[in-house]
């Protein structure tokens, strides 16, 4: 068996020398469609798991909100409009809970007046974080009960307060609007698109 594998070996390395231009066109092109074939492998790998990290991530379901008009579908869109959860919830018995969450961003103003402008914010729902796994650190998942408060990501947490885990109260300005807002505690780095902040 090595006879064979060297034999071949052997012939293929004088059939490289013999014809190097040939060669390389060859090893060229065979280097390009594995860094292909990896490439989409790495694509699907990461589609198929997308938010997989969530405890219950099989009964998680997002609802799309699409517009047809005489049998032709007009626009599709991967959000849906906010009376949308609590009509499911209340005409649904398989609907336990809903949640809805919109980006924002704004100027973060800490206690010691240092302004940050942030453009990975959310603005959701109490249940946002009894629905999804953010592994709290401080806190529970109730942190979102009550307004003006925000959760935030553990390095946002030390970058609002010089290397500090315990985030004093912010204000946040944005959209015409300056809110003072309560940090109940920091949550893990996500493992999906980062965000910096929850706010209720």
């Amino acid at each position: 068996m090595f006879q064979i594998l060297s034999n071949f070996l052997f012939s293929a390395f004088r059939n490289i020398r013999k014809n190097k231009a040939f060669s390389i066109l060859n090893l060229f092109g065979l280097s390009v469609g594995i860094a292909a074939c990896l490439l989409l492998l790495q694509y699907v790998f990461y589609e198929h798991s997308f938010d997989k990290f969530h405890k219950d991530s099989e009964n998680i379901y997002r609802v799309r909100y699409d517009a047809s008009r005489n049998g032709e579908l007009m626009f599709a869109c991967a959000a849906a409009v906010p009376a949308v959860g609590p009509a499911m919830k209340n005409n649904f018995p398989e609907v336990l809970e809903y949640s809805w969450a919109f980006p924002d961003g704004g100027i973060i103003t800490t206690e010691e007046h240092i302004s940050f402008r942030e453009r990975k914010l959310q603005v959701a729902t109490p249940s946002f974080l009894k629905m999804f796994d953010w592994g709290l650190i401080q806190g529970d998942t109730s942190a979102l009960t009550k307004p003006y408060t925000a959760v935030i990501t553990e390095s946002t947490a030390k970058k609002y307060t010089r290397q500090s885990m315990r985030a004093g109260p912010l204000s946040f300005k944005g959209q015409g609007a300056t809110l003072e807002m309560i940090i109940p505690g920091p949550f893990q780095e996500c493992t999906t698109e980062v965000l910096t902040a929850i706010f209720r």
